[in-house]
């Protein structure tokens, strides 16, 4: 569903409500509390639960994966961030307008991680998330440049993590184009999902990287 600043959210406060016929959502959060708490999972992070139980924890690499903070950055640049006010995000500042990429995550409630209650929010079924425009940005995917060379450029369009902005209509957040641009585009876009996870630091790793020397962890 688009149609409230709260689809912006990794979790949100009130259900998807998409059906066949619209996905604009007829119910309206009325505060900021009640748009982005983390009551209910996105479309985005059931398939990735999904994919983690099925890929990772039934095929038993759980042991490797670290309990982490993965990003879904909802703190505002402008606007009040619920209903169908018009709201900017503050990745929406750095990646578009400034330029300037952050690790860090300045709310709590936007650090999604599994039992870490401490640093994150402990919202998360399984340590796994999607990356952030920022670290898109960090890795060569600079806003308005035109870069095909680097890793993330996999010739499909994903999405990532950060909110962009509701624009008084639609709920919008950061994704990688085909060609590698850092894009973005209504949530309701079909568009793929491209995991990440993080390794305990006890992993070891040999191997090259090769079709006949593959990376082995251990």
């Amino acid at each position: 569903t688009y149609g409230d600043n709260a689809y912006v959210g990794y979790m949100m406060g009130i259900d998807n409500q998409c059906t066949s016929g619209s996905c604009e959502g007829s119910t309206k959060t009325t505060s900021y509390n009640q748009a982005h708490s983390n009551t209910y999972s996105s479309t985005i992070k059931k398939t990735v639960d999904d994919w983690y139980k099925t890929n990772i924890q039934d095929a038993g690499y759980s042991d490797k994966v670290a309990d982490v903070i993965y990003c879904n950055d909802r703190s505002l640049y402008s606007g009040n961030g619920y209903g169908t006010n018009e709201t900017s995000y503050m990745s929406g500042n750095r990646i578009h307008i400034s330029k300037s990429p952050i690790l860090t995550c300045s709310q709590k409630k936007d650090r999604f991680t599994v039992n870490d209650t401490t640093k994150g929010n402990g919202a998360l079924t399984y340590p796994v998330g999607l990356i952030t425009a920022d670290e898109v940005s960090m890795a060569g995917g600079v806003y308005n440049t035109n870069n095909n060379s680097y890793y993330l450029c996999t010739g499909n369009f994903f999405w990532v993590m950060s909110p962009l902005n509701f624009n008084g209509n639609i709920a919008r957040e950061w994704s990688v184009s085909s060609n590698g641009f850092i894009n973005n585009s209504g949530v309701a876009g079909r568009f793929g999902v491209r995991p990440v996870l993080s390794l305990k630091s006890s992993v070891t790793l040999t191997g090259r990287g090769t079709q006949s020397d593959p990376w082995v962890l251990s």
